[in-house]
């Protein structure tokens, strides 16, 4: 069979979250990544926890796979063992419109198409369930209210850090350091930019892929001095467009505001932030030569930086926790609602809706 268009997007190797918990709780890039002209038909799929969502996407998109069509991968950012949406030749998107990151359609049936897996159900046995499925839900619910209060603290101790070291940063020098890299780069065939987040605080953790490196062809670790390393990444973004490059921006998921890495498509060059992780790169780039601070001014603000650092790190940390107990009634949930649904049956819609969007391709 052959399929038409398959190339038409940059594919990454490897997979990207599509939202964040963070600093404003749950932050969700949805619209900008999947409602555009390159999408041309979605499928937005509904279900409990624990209904297939995740599988049925997998199913989908390894047909497709089998075939010759490019597939991208958005893993779901509270748990990154599920997904929360798939890419299918750049051209049809497969997404859980489930809360919190509900989708209502545009063009119903024309653009988007709804896929109830609800109607798998044995509503009879779950009505038996209702007041622990209430439980539970209310329960992974309150957890996430604090984790966001942790992480909004944890956000504005993050600006207090900033705050910290900003009289000190060279803007001006910095600037012209982004510009001199980018126009090394060959010309672009015009700016557009993507997003796809590589690192997630969910209930499993801390997650990060290390996508963006497995897409480029030369790799520039930033060492990342006093948080300099998002703001270098914002001056290359800007830089891009009047170089004509296609980038990709992944965000600090505290943070959705912040870089934490960027990828120029057309030429494979990626600009990732360090972190705990060890990155394999061709080169490095040290933000400390941006900031100009000497003798006891000196001390005095590390000192200042690392406290508020290790209390950045500690809120985080707390976040986590409240996270996994999140996950701990999450996944009870899950357990609950995979006891009442018929398997089988979805098994066998899956398999037809698979031949029907993979000879849509073909069209």
């Amino acid at each position: 069979m052959a399929i038409k268009n398959a190339d038409k997007a940059y594919v990454m190797r490897g997979p990207l979250f599509a939202a964040a918990n963070g600093r404003m709780g749950f932050y969700s890039f949805y619209d900008q990544i999947f409602l555009n002209a390159d999408v041309e038909k979605r499928y937005l799929i509904k279900g409990g926890p624990g209904t297939g969502k995740s599988t049925f996407m997998r199913t989908v998109a390894e047909r497709a796979e089998v075939v010759g069509v490019p597939v991208e991968y958005y893993r779901c950012s509270s748990d990154a063992d599920s997904l929360d949406a798939v890419v299918i030749g750049g051209r049809v998107a497969l997404l859980d419109a489930t809360s919190p990151h509900s989708i209502e359609p545009d063009a119903t049936g024309a653009v988007d198409e709804l896929i109830d897996l609800g109607i798998f159900w044995d509503t009879v046995r779950l009505e038996g369930k209702k007041d622990e499925i209430k439980r539970l839900s209310e329960a992974k619910s309150r957890c996430y209210r604090q984790a966001y209060r942790f992480l909004f603290a944890a956000g504005q101790v993050r600006d207090a850090s900033d705050m910290i070291v900003a009289p000190y940063v060279n803007k001006e020098k910095m600037k012209k350091t982004a510009q001199s890299m980018v126009r090394r780069l060959p010309r672009g065939n015009g700016y557009r930019l993507k997003i796809g987040l590589c690192n997630s605080l969910g209930m499993r953790g801390i997650r990060r892929f290390d996508t963006y490196e497995r897409s480029a062809k030369h790799v520039v670790l930033i060492k990342d001095r006093y948080g300099l390393g998002a703001a270098f990444l914002s001056m290359l973004a800007e830089a891009a467009v009047w170089q004509g490059l296609s980038i990709r921006v992944s965000y600090d998921p505290v943070d959705t505001t912040r870089p934490d890495a960027l990828l120029f498509e057309d030429v494979g060059v990626a600009y990732v932030v360090e972190n705990s992780d060890h990155v394999s790169a061709e080169s490095t780039l040290n933000t400390g030569r941006f900031i100009d601070i000497s003798g006891r001014d000196k001390r005095r603000e590390r000192e200042e930086y690392k406290a508020s650092r290790g209390l950045y790190d500690g809120l985080v940390e707390s976040a986590a926790d409240f996270l996994r107990q999140a996950g701990e009634y999450h996944f009870e949930l899950e357990e609950i609602y995979k006891e009442c649904v018929d398997f089988d049956a979805q098994s066998r819609f899956c398999a037809s809706f698979s031949e029907k969007v993979v000879a849509g391709l073909a069209r």
